[in-house]
């Protein structure tokens, strides 16, 4: 096998396995099928000598055989980087070998633990998991490496009966389960209905001395899950090769070496024993192995490879408000996982499959419309007095500032939409300016209004020309859409004069629906809402921007979401249990929305 130096290609992909002595083989095996399903170049980080509790790679290469392996993989003693994609596939990972992985790229584990299982930017499940392990992104056992049904590989039928025997214990077993199941099994070779067993050694000698030419004995070979369909019952521990001959439609019973192993076995539904000496009595119970086997095979085959590459990096892998590159992960669904921020208690998302949300003309109309039953302008008199509340807060604090005074206090709404919001503070003195990334509203807001407005998105916020600074600069349910947040803040700071104040309203991460329903309310958050706050997390990210919060005001209390499911009750009396419930909604601040305003240090 190759050792020369390369260079990561700019769709590059790293792949990290298991080298571990004790931790079998199936990982390597694994990644070595992921290489070759993999078209473009990629590394492999395995070096050349990592010590004795570790497999070099000569040793690596030994076990998966010649070939296993294609030539265009790059092996690598440490990361090039950047890659785009950085596939794990170790049982376990601590965060300080992850902080030494490049700072680039989705870091991918598969069927990982450890920290590994808590700071992968994206989890994949293709073996079943113990309980209490946590959710993955997304768990699928077709996923593993199973060869096609064609050319016999795969039985058109489970077996009637039990006549050929594959008995495997992986290549760390350095054959000692293998030769005593084959012991126990020795006396079921003889009577009325024989078995012929066939035992996978990777080490000559067998009761002494046989050679491995010796009938009943077979040496590894790269695909051997393209022979399994010859067997009518494969004898191995929980792993890889398990799942192979339950694709191949064998029966499989397991004899577990280890509590971990038998934990897994049992989780996942198979017919398990702890002892060589116990494997006699199980193989009386072949129809039962037969019917949980049947049950735990895949319905169907997917390329794990071709999956892989079909993630997509988020324009910013760290928090939108800064921080650690590894944060953990609290929510994990197919598309996206959500990440706490530890230093502020931001929780942020990150897309891995995009769902793409299209920010056309029709934007406003089309979302407002879906969540209200009607058009944002058709809503505008409602939005409008909502903000002439919002205003008169801003003002209280503006005024009870002996620093900052302004007769005609400058206001900037960033992401004004048709400008309700600037109407209201219009009216109530204030000097305001809009600024809108659609050229709709821009224009409403102008010739309709009549109020000034620019077009433009908050990427170039800070190279505007706004030639004054602004005593108030608001964002009403813009804040949580936007990804390089600590940036925006900055922005503002330098638009604000000291003691002006901001204002944002954004949905409430402690509010009763994220805190009853969390998975769901996660679920069911736009695409584009990169940020979750609450009070806490708001004082913190502000005053690490110079802000200092001044008030907190809780909205969107829905008393009915305080029962099961959402339903209202119809008992005597349960308005005034709705008015009860939701004024201590109100005291407690457990509104589903809320707004922050904070001054300008």
């Amino acid at each position: 096998m190759p050792d020369g130096s390369c260079s990561a290609s700019p769709d590059s992909i790293l792949i990290v396995a298991e080298h571990r002595r004790g931790h079998g083989t199936g990982h390597l095996r694994r990644c070595a099928g992921l290489a070759r399903d993999i078209p473009c170049a990629l590394d492999w980080l395995l070096p050349a000598h990592a010590g004795e509790d570790w497999y070099s790679r000569e040793e690596v290469w030994s076990l998966l055989g010649p070939g296993a392996v294609p030539e265009r993989v790059c092996w690598r003693d440490t990361p090039a980087g950047p890659y785009d994609l950085i596939i794990v596939d170790r049982r376990e990972m601590t965060l300080r070998e992850l902080e030494t992985l490049p700072s680039r790229g989705i870091v991918v584990g598969i069927d990982a633990g450890g920290d590994l299982r808590t700071y992968a930017s994206y989890l994949v499940d293709a073996l079943p998991t113990p309980p209490g392990s946590g959710l993955p992104n997304i768990a699928d056992t077709a996923f593993l490496p199973f060869p096609d049904e064609s050319a016999g590989r795969v039985r058109p039928e489970w077996p009637d009966r039990c006549g050929k025997v594959l008995v495997a214990f992986g290549g760390e077993d350095q054959d000692e389960l293998t030769r005593a199941a084959g012991r126990e099994l020795k006396g079921e070779t003889e009577g009325p209905h024989p078995l012929s067993i066939e035992l996978l050694l990777h080490r000559d000698g067998i009761d002494g001395g046989t050679g491995p030419d010796t009938p009943g004995v077979i040496r590894p070979e790269p695909r051997l899950a393209d022979r399994l369909s010859r067997y009518d019952l494969v004898v191995t521990h929980y792993g890889l090769l398990a799942w192979e001959a339950l694709w191949a439609r064998v029966p499989v019973l397991l004899c577990n070496p280890t509590d971990y192993h038998q934990m897994l076995a049992e989780a996942a539904g198979f017919v398990a024993c702890r002892s060589p000496g116990e494997l006699r009595g199980a193989l009386g119970r072949f129809a039962e192995i037969r019917e949980s086997s049947r049950n735990l095979r895949p319905r169907e085959r997917r390329n794990l490879a071709e999956f892989l590459r079909t993630l997509q990096s988020p324009p910013r892998l760290e928090s939108p408000s800064g921080g650690s590159r590894y944060q953990p992960a609290v929510e994990r669904f197919v598309d996206c996982t959500y990440f706490l921020n530890r230093p502020d208690g931001l929780l942020y998302l990150q897309n891995y499959l995009p769902r793409p949300v299209l920010y056309d003309q029709d934007y406003f109309n089309r979302e407002y419309l879906k969540q209200y039953g009607r058009t944002y302008l058709e809503d505008f008199p409602v939005i409008a007095e909502r903000g002439r509340d919002r205003v008169a807060r801003i003002l209280r604090l503006l005024r009870r500032n002996a620093s900052h005074r302004a007769d005609r206090p400058r206001l900037l709404d960033i992401g004004c939409a048709y400008g309700p919001f600037l109407h209201a503070a219009s009216g109530a003195g204030c000097t305001v300016k809009g600024f809108e990334i659609h050229g709709d509203a821009v224009r409403y807001v102008r010739e309709e209004l009549h109020l000034e407005a620019v077009q433009g998105d908050l990427a170039h916020l800070g190279t505007l020309l706004f030639q004054e600074r602004f005593d108030i600069v608001t964002l009403w349910y813009v804040i949580e859409h936007v990804v390089f947040l600590d940036a925006l803040l900055r922005d503002i700071a330098a638009l604000l004069k000291p003691g002006g104040i901001l204002a944002f309203s954004t949905p409430h991460g402690r509010g009763i629906s994220a805190r009853r329903w969390r998975r769901t309310f996660l679920r069911d958050s736009p695409p584009d809402h990169f940020t979750l706050w609450d009070a806490p997390s708001a004082k913190r990210v502000l005053s690490a921007q110079g802000f200092r919060v001044r008030r907190v005001h809780c909205t969107g209390h829905h008393p009915e979401r305080f029962f099961a499911g959402g339903a209202v009750p119809s008992f005597p009396g349960a308005g005034l249990l709705l008015r009860a419930i939701g004024l201590w909604s109100r005291v407690f601040r457990r509104g589903d929305t809320f707004e922050i305003y904070a001054e300008r240090l």
